[in-house]
């Protein structure tokens, strides 16, 4: 999933100014992959331990001392304009834990700040990502 341009985007109750984009990749930390007796091919597949990985990448316009730091554990909040093209937009959130904080500085493109962090499901079995369709008419 990717957001571009998303608004009013918040981590801990922090607002999260100037951000292009928020993405989440679906990522397996265990893969059970059986054979069977007939061929060289997979027969069966299951991932059955999973991470959801949010990369949340911000233009940085000045100098700033923004304290976020690896271990550091809040809300992730904000609004996107539906991708399906509905009519309203989209409101997500997640509670997540950071995992890390990277800058880069290119004199074309100017420098970006990238927060990785990972969700946290409430009790394992509950998607950690939700979102739902807010305003608008259909």
């Amino acid at each position: 999933m990717i957001w571009l341009n998303p608004q009013r985007v918040t981590f801990d109750g922090e607002l999260l100014t100037h951000v292009e984009s928020v993405s989440v990749d679906r990522v397996s930390n265990r893969t059970v992959i059986e054979h069977g007796d007939l061929g060289p091919h997979a027969v069966f597949v299951d991932a059955p331990e999973q991470r959801s990985v949010i990369n949340v990448v911000r233009r940085v316009l000045q100098s700033e001392q923004f304290a976020v730091l690896p271990g550091d554990r809040g809300a992730l909040t904000f609004d996107a304009s539906s991708s399906s093209g509905d009519v309203g937009n989209v409101s997500v959130s997640a509670d997540a834990v950071v995992t890390g904080v990277k800058y880069a500085v290119s004199s074309r493109q100017g420098t970006t700040q990238t927060i990785s962090m990972i969700a946290v499901s409430s009790d394992g079995v509950v998607d950690p990502i939700t979102s739902s369709v807010t305003g608008g008419s259909s």
